[in-house]
């Protein structure tokens, strides 16, 4: 009865904004670009704006204006872009949106012409914002631009200038970018299309300002004291946990992190003392089946006197399962050899896991 409720309403709010003046405000914007044919066909991408009350979107596809001889399909609210491969030709394709019964009007139709040169839409300019993010990170939010075929992310510590590039696919519109220092800085978004043309946002200006992170944390010891492993016991039921839920990324994770760093998380929303190691402290180097633990009353990041703990058996072996093995006190034993690039032979980070969109804050 409630999802049947729910429906209802939701058809009613569709109704009224589809009633008077306002039905033109809820037809979608079509949006259609083609790539360079190769002799037989191209690839075709159509997409549109999505309309906040549409429970789905019919798109139909005709030799002529107004017809839907080619195809009728009808796709999820989810869905706004599709992309196809059509044989050279010139097609003609528009789209509504439905609650329900209830449906819209259909988005003039728009010509799209397989076979000739690559054609698109006007591209327009991403509206960007950003904000720090924790532990020495930036999120960066745009608005999804119609007809591009991707997205170039620029940071610098300059207003004007890009210092760092990085390119983002057509579809996402948020990043996470790790900086790994505080300070003010700026960022813009620059939208590319596939025929060659782009649109960049303004530099927007945002500031990173702590490097703690935000989320639980076991209180500093007094200087010059460590905390106790003992206090660490939780640690097995967390892998075994986590191994359960994420088989699938357990098994696959030689030459893959995401078990990793879905223990990582679970202990962080813990323990925010929690972080990955640098093998033998070589900055760069990561441990891929290996959690380090900061029992020190120094900061996280870069910190060599840490626990370490093997969380993955058998590691790119046949069958690999869960573990929660102290390795610390053979680290330390390399403590001041050669091949060590810190003290303690070990090194706290959490760079690749921020890098791989997991969040500072584990309970977000």
């Amino acid at each position: 009865m409630k999802r049947l409720k729910t429906t209802a309403t939701a058809a009613l709010a569709f109704a009224i904004v589809f009633s008077g003046q306002a039905a033109a405000q809820i037809v979608p914007t079509l949006g259609i670009s083609t790539g360079a044919s190769n002799g037989i066909g191209a690839t075709v991408i159509i997409e549109w704006s999505g309309l906040p009350l549409a429970q789905g979107y019919t798109l139909q596809a005709g030799t002529a204006a107004g017809l839907a001889d080619i195809a009728t399909v009808n796709l999820p609210a989810s869905v706004t872009r599709v992309v196809v491969f059509a044989p050279n030709g010139t097609y003609y394709v528009r789209v509504r949106g439905f609650a329900g019964v209830l449906v819209g009007e259909f988005s003039a139709d728009q010509a799209v012409n397989v076979g000739g040169p690559p054609t698109c839409p006007p591209l327009a300019a991403p509206t960007v914002a950003a904000a720090n993010h924790g532990y020495l990170s930036v999120k960066v939010d745009w608005t999804p631009v119609l007809g591009a075929s991707g997205y170039m992310v620029e940071y610098s510590r300059f207003n004007g200038i890009t210092e760092l590039a990085e390119p983002a696919g057509a579809t996402l519109n948020s990043v996470t970018k790790y900086a790994g220092f505080t300070g003010n800085f700026f960022v813009r978004v620059v939208a590319h299309n596939a025929c060659n043309a782009a649109a960049a946002s303004p530099y927007v200006p945002f500031e990173i300002t702590n490097s703690a992170g935000a989320g639980p944390r076991t209180p500093d010891p007094p200087p010059g004291r460590i905390i106790q492993r003992a206090t660490l016991s939780y640690l097995r039921s967390v892998v075994e946990q986590a191994a359960g839920r994420y088989r699938g990324d357990l098994l696959n994770s030689c030459g893959d992190n995401t078990f990793m760093y879905r223990v990582l998380q679970e202990l962080r929303a813990i323990d925010t003392r929690w972080g990955l190691n640098y093998k033998r402290g070589w900055t760069g180097d990561l441990s891929h089946d290996i959690v380090a633990y900061n029992p020190t009353d120094r900061p996280d990041d870069g910190e060599s006197m840490v626990y370490l703990f093997d969380i993955i058996a058998g590691h790119c072996g046949s069958n690999p399962g869960p573990n929660w093995q102290d390795v610390t006190d053979e680290t330390w034993a390399g403590r001041g050899h050669p091949a060590c690039g810190s003290e303690w032979c070990a090194k706290w980070t959490i760079e690749s896991y921020l890098r791989a969109g997991f969040p500072p804050d584990a309970r977000k």
